[in-house]
């Protein structure tokens, strides 16, 4: 992936292309009122672009040719560096989002056309399928009577899980 700010006085937004390899190139146009491409070096142009995909200080400090200090002083402590990488990251997460979009899009169209073929066991698996996703597979089964055992069960199952994700412990 490479971003490249353009530094002209656009609102923010990337320009996406393109190119043989099929990577996006993404092209950063600053804000007119911050002005950052004047205020970012190319070495910390380079920096943003190596940190959006995804290396950590060290490998980028190696790849542009600074201390892995330096790397870590722009990231924590410079404000036009943070604000262009935060810039850079919230537009990239809206491309993602919009190809995942398309992607739903075109997937739901392949179940529809399933759905709507002549194979019975492709219909069968693929209704599963979707009825699985959705959490609607024992809707039409009658509700089982729960005791209180297990009443209290699934409610520390649900307290262990909440605090499970409060600490950002991720479950196995």
């Amino acid at each position: 992936m490479h971003i490249r700010s353009t530094g002209t006085n656009e609102p923010a937004y990337f320009d996406q292309l393109t190119t043989g390899s099929d990577l996006p190139i993404l092209h950063f146009h600053s804000q007119g009122t911050m002005k950052i491409k004047d205020k970012l070096n190319e070495k910390q142009e380079n920096a943003i672009e190596l940190i959006l995909q995804g290396m950590n200080d060290s490998q980028v400090a190696a790849q542009v040719g600074v201390s892995r200090q330096w790397v870590n002083t722009w990231r924590n402590h410079d404000e036009a560096f943070i604000q262009a990488l935060q810039e850079r990251k919230h537009l990239l997460q809206e491309i993602h989002m919009n190809q995942l979009i398309q992607l739903v899009e075109l997937s739901l169209g392949v179940i529809q056309q399933a759905l709507q073929g002549v194979d019975e066991k492709t219909k069968l698996k693929t209704a599963l399928q979707v009825l699985r996703i959705s959490g609607l597979q024992g809707y039409t089964q009658p509700l089982a009577e729960t005791t209180e055992e297990d009443r209290v069960k699934k409610a520390l199952l649900e307290a262990l899980e909440e605090v499970e994700e409060e600490m950002g412990i991720e479950k196995k």
